[in-house]
C-alpha cells in the first residue's frame, strides 16, 4: 500500500509541534488505515494545496470499518515499475437533517504506457472524486430528495471539472517545486517528451460508487469492474466489466469532460437486507 505525501496545515503543524513530534516536514505521508509506518520515496513530491483534508475528512476516510474498505496491491515482485500505480479511497459521509450516513468507494488505476505521472494522476483523481462526492452529499442532505438523473449529469460534469482543476494545480505545483525530473525519468526524456506536454502527464481509469438512504451514483471511465449485490448474493448485477482485448480508448486524461464519464443513479431500499458494491481495477 502507498501513503500520500501531504503538507500539513498551519494549525495541524502547530498541534504536531506541541505534541512533541519532530517536524513537520514537507511530504509528511498520510498513511492508509492499518499501517504504522511508511517510507517516502526520494522522488515523491508532496501534493498541491488544492488537495486539502480536514480532520473530519480523515475521519470519513477511516478504513477500519468492515462496512467500507479499500486496498491496493503492488503485485508480483518482478515488474517494470517501482511503485503501485493504483490508488483507492473508501469511507462514510455523516448524515444530516435526520438522514443516515452515506458510504462511498473510489478506485483509480494509472496507465503507465506513455504517461509520465500515472500513479500521481490516480491519486489526484481519487481525491478530486472524494471532494465531488462530499459536495453532492451536502446538497442532497440539504434538499432531502432522492438522487435524480439530472443530478447525476451535474455530478458527472462537476467531477470532470474537479479532476481538471486538480491536474492543472498539480502541474503548476510540480514545475514550481521540481529540482530534478520526477519518478526517476531521465533528464532528456523529461524535457523532450513530458515537461511541456501536459496531455502526457496523467492517464488513469476511475470507478466510483456512492450510496445513501436517498439513492446512489455509480460512475466509471476506462476498464475495471463494478458489481452490485442487493440483499441477496444470489443475483449480482454486473455494471462494468473489462473487455477481453487490452485496448483502452476512454480514460481520465488532462482534458477530461463530463461526457467521457459513464454514470447513472442507483435506487434501492434499506429494507432489502443489505446493499453491497464491489469495485476493482483490471489488475
Amino acid at each position: 500500500m502507498n501513503g500520500v505525501a501531504l503538507v500539513p496545515s498551519a494549525s495541524v503543524a502547530d498541534r504536531i509541534a506541541k505534541a512533541g513530534f519532530a517536524g513537520p516536514a514537507f511530504g509528511a505521508p498520510l498513511l492508509p488505515g492499518g499501517l504504522d509506518e511508511d517510507q517516502l520515496l526520494e522522488w515523491e513530491i508532496y501534493l498541491p494545496a488544492i488537495v486539502s483534508l480536514t480532520v473530519d475528512d480523515l475521519d470519513c476516510l477511516d478504513a477500519s470499518s468492515p462496512e467500507h474498505f479499500a486496498f491496493t496491491h503492488f503485485g508480483p515482485p518482478e515488474q517494470d515499475k517501482d511503485s503501485n500505480q493504483d490508488f483507492a479511497l473508501a469511507g462514510r459521509l455523516p448524515g444530516a437533517n435526520g438522514i443516515a450516513d452515506a458510504r462511498f468507494a473510489i478506485i483509480a488505476d494509472g496507465i503507465s504506457n506513455g504517461y509520465a505521472l500515472a500513479q500521481r494522476g490516480a491519486i489526484l483523481t481519487c481525491f478530486a472524486a472524494f471532494s465531488a462526492v462530499k459536495d453532492t452529499w451536502s446538497e442532497m442532505t440539504r434538499a432531502g430528495k432522492p438522487v435524480t438523473s439530472e443530478e447525476v449529469a451535474v455530478f458527472r460534469d462537476g467531477l470532470a471539472a474537479r479532476i481538471r482543476s486538480y491536474f492543472e494545480a498539480d502541474r503548476t505545483h510540480i514545475l514550481n517545486s521540481l529540482i530534478r525530473p520526477p519518478c526517476g525519468i531521465p533528464e532528456e526524456v523529461w524535457h523532450g517528451h513530458f515537461r511541456n506536454h501536459p496531455t502526457r502527464w496523467y492517464g488513469n481509469t476511475l470507478a466510483l460508487a456512492f450510496m445513501s438512504p436517498l439513492g446512489g451514483i455509480i460512475a466509471f471511465i476506462g476498464d475495471g469492474g463494478i458489481i452490485l449485490i442487493r440483499g441477496d448474493a444470489s443475483n449480482p448485477v454486473e455494471i462494468q466489466r473489462s473487455p477481453d482485448e487490452n485496448v483502452l480508448d476512454n480514460f481520465v486524461s488532462w482534458d477530461i469532460e463530463g461526457s467521457n464519464i459513464k454514470a447513472a443513479a442507483v435506487k434501492f431500499t434499506l429494507d432489502a437486507g443489505y446493499f453491497e458494491v464491489i469495485l476493482a481495477t483490471d489488475g
